[in-house]
């Protein structure tokens, strides 16, 4: 059984306890990024993992803000391991706001070919105050959660005006005429820097912000 605990304490630059911030757990026996566990920060900021012995590490995630790895790593190539033979309980950690934004997120659906049954998936999205968005990545679940996550992925290509601080992507994704039919939830947006920072958002913060969130796929 589980018996070794990794927990820590979630606080914003002001020192106030974060609540509803995601916190990663993944395997740190291999290379990125095997995800295992997550967990959502309580009302006073903290959160806790019971694991079996070995390697790990943590990330942190919330809208707004810039997403971390411990220890106040950018990326998770960076995170600090956690060896958990004994309990680590004070993997903390400070959420810095984001001056980037996702403004707009807009997307229709629409078949492409009756002769295969594809769904074209048209997404508009614009962001702001990025040092420079690298690649942005949306992924799906299916109406039942059974069948494997689409993914839909941009990068600066996909830019029709603006620059890489401020600027309006359109692109298109195409789920193909095999994939379960009926309803296609996002499960995550993520919008990267260059450097490697990035926004996380789940459907209830797009849902909150009123982007939608759901496509259909199939008659």
């Amino acid at each position: 059984a589980p018996g070794v605990l990794i927990s820590g304490h979630v606080t914003s630059t002001g020192g106030l306890p974060l609540a509803g911030v995601t916190v990663y757990l993944y395997d740190g026996s291999v290379p990125c990024c095997v995800y295992l566990d997550a967990r959502g920060t309580g009302p006073d900021g903290t959160y806790s993992f019971a694991v079996p012995s070995g390697s790990y590490y943590v990330g942190f995630f919330a809208p707004n803000y810039d997403s971390q790895y411990w220890n106040g790593k950018a990326r998770p190539d960076m995170a600090d391991l956690i060896p958990a033979t004994v309990d680590h309980l004070v993997i903390d950690a400070v959420m810095v706001p984001a001056a980037r934004q996702l403004t707009s997120f807009d997307m229709s659906a629409a078949p492409t070919d009756t002769s295969t049954g594809a769904t074209a998936i048209t997404f508009t999205v614009r962001v702001t105050g990025f040092a420079s968005l690298g690649r942005g990545r949306i992924l799906f679940g299916s109406p039942s959660g059974t069948q494997p996550e689409f993914l839909v992925e941009f990068d600066a290509a996909a830019r029709i005006d603006g620059d890489e601080h401020s600027g309006t992507y359109r692109f298109e994704g195409v789920l193909p005429g095999s994939a379960e039919h009926g309803t296609w939830t996002i499960t995550s947006v993520s919008l990267y820097e260059a450097a490697g920072p990035f926004l996380y958002f789940t459907p209830a913060d797009l849902a909150a912000r009123g982007f939608p969130t759901q496509v259909t796929h199939g008659p």
